[in-house]
């Protein structure tokens, strides 16, 4: 939930505030704090793959690499909400 959240509001952000593909994928890196900042930094200056330009790859590739740890948070949530209720 929390990268869909993420994802909206940054789409929200950049379709009112940028004209240009380019610059939105760059505005949205902005966004990035702490492992995601590091993340971004890692695959911009891995040279041996072609720059991501486009905001639905950009998108793709956010939800690509944070999946796990948002359904991971999602996961822990629900679990404290379990209650045991019958005899064991």
């Amino acid at each position: 939930m929390l990268i869909k959240n993420f994802i909206s509001d940054l789409q929200r952000y950049v379709n009112s505030n940028t004209t240009f593909e380019e610059e939105k994928v760059f505005v949205g890196s902005l966004f990035f704090a702490e492992h995601a900042k590091t993340w971004w930094r890692l695959q911009i200056e891995d040279f041996s793959r072609p720059p991501v330009i486009d905001c639905e790859e950009f998108t793709r590739e956010i939800r690509d690499q944070f999946r796990l740890a948002n359904s991971g948070q999602a996961t822990r949530i629900v679990m404290r909400q379990l209650k045991h209720v019958g005899s064991i």
